[in-house]
């Protein structure tokens, strides 16, 4: 249900009379304007008394205003309104951009309460059609359910129709945009490869340090300990889609805290990495004043390398290096892989990557360490025959 209060305050008249005026707020206009509705009352008795009637017209007419509006103009509300003050900015343009794309278009215009589970099931079964992964149908399928929960709370609906929509299971065919980590060899010729320009260092701190494409992007000269050789993961820059009043959208560069909390973190520098990333400090810094607060990848007038460029510049150093086309996300798996294979504790590797529980290291990346089987197979062997 809405939170509404509203407010009760005292007042006294030029005939030196004391009345008790009531405000209570009863909905907002489209440009956002809110709409109250106020009463006096000469008691304050009488003032609780019309507080409650105008809380119970206010939430009856709310609900009924909401349960006429078409799912459009609900689900922006609620977008920009109320989830747009629960998550951060990247999370919430995320779900106006899946909205917009893919929920919009199929339901967009059926009025809220005259949506039922058929249709929910429809849309799915639409975008599946379509060609799109099962990742992007249950993305889609997330944020209707969070709408249509959301209107219930809000009194709009009774029920959720989608409530009982189950997400659709990934077949074993279905292709995946992941990519084989690198080997050992591949992944010295692609950071040999890796120069101390912007790109260079961006590919080099993935490899090296398992860093997401965002953390990359996101990191300043402060976010560097030169003396300690360590670097701190306080922040992530990401490309998004951004929308305005009239539905046309725009790419925006948005400066975020990291995917969660364990992702902020410090890491001590690979040798190997140290000696790019110091080369790049000294071109950057050499002759000028105070650096701290530009962008590692970025230029000198302090803009930040913009993920298409680094995108362009990562397939051709792929290229150069020649090295099968892989993601940069990619190059994450690959440091952890190699990490594990090479002997470092689970531990180690889930705290470098960011992760919240080993578990999830576990999970996604023992299972493809060929060595670990290898280990366990010698033990065994040597546990049998002594």
């Amino acid at each position: 249900m809405s939170r509404r209060q509203g407010s009760i305050y005292a007042q006294t008249l030029q005939s030196g009379k004391k009345v008790w005026k009531v405000e209570v707020e009863i909905g907002r206009k489209p440009d956002g304007t809110r709409i109250r509705r106020r009463r006096t009352a000469h008691s304050l008795q009488e003032a609780r008394l019309e507080k409650r009637k105008l809380l119970d017209l206010a939430e009856t007419g709310f609900q009924a205003a909401q349960a006429n509006q078409r799912l459009d103009v609900f689900a922006y509300w609620w977008i920009r309104e109320v989830k747009a003050g629960t998550v951060k900015a990247a999370t919430a343009a995320d779900y106006e951009h899946r909205y917009r794309r893919h929920i919009s278009p199929i339901l967009g215009r059926k009025k809220i309460e005259a949506i039922t589970s058929r249709d929910v099931y429809g849309l799915r079964a639409s975008i599946r059609s379509s060609g799109h992964s099962t990742p992007t149908v249950n993305g889609a399928l997330q944020v209707l359910k969070a709408i249509l929960n959301a209107a219930v709370s809000e009194g709009a609906i009774v029920v959720s129709p989608a409530r009982n929509v189950s997400k659709l299971k990934k077949p074993p065919s279905e292709p995946t945009q992941v990519r084989e980590p690198l080997n050992a060899a591949e992944a010295r010729r692609l950071f040999d490869a890796c120069e101390d320009d912007a790109v260079g260092i961006s590919v080099a701190l993935g490899l090296a340090l398992g860093l997401r494409k965002g953390e990359v992007l996101g990191l300043k000269w402060s976010d560097v300990d030169m003396a300690r050789r360590t670097l701190s993961i306080v922040r992530t820059l990401r490309e998004v889609t951004v929308y305005d009043e009239g539905g046309r959208g725009h790419t925006s560069l948005i400066q975020d805290v990291p995917k969660t909390r364990s992702s902020v973190r410090s890491l001590t520098v690979p040798d190997a990495l140290w000696g790019k990333l110091n080369l790049r400090n000294i071109d950057f810094t050499f002759g000028k004043g105070d650096c701290s607060d530009k962008w590692v990848t970025g230029d000198q007038d302090g803009k930040p390398l913009h993920p298409a460029t680094l995108a362009k510049g990562y397939a051709q150093l792929l290229r150069t290096a020649e090295i099968r086309d892989i993601r940069f996300h990619d190059l994450r798996h690959t440091a952890a892989t190699l990490g594990v294979a090479g002997g470092a504790r689970l531990e180690a590797v889930s705290q470098s990557l960011g992760h919240s529980r080993v578990d999830t290291t576990k999970s996604i990346y023992a299972r493809n360490v060929k060595e670990l089987s290898t280990e366990f197979a010698s033990v065994m062997g040597e546990a049998l025959t002594a």
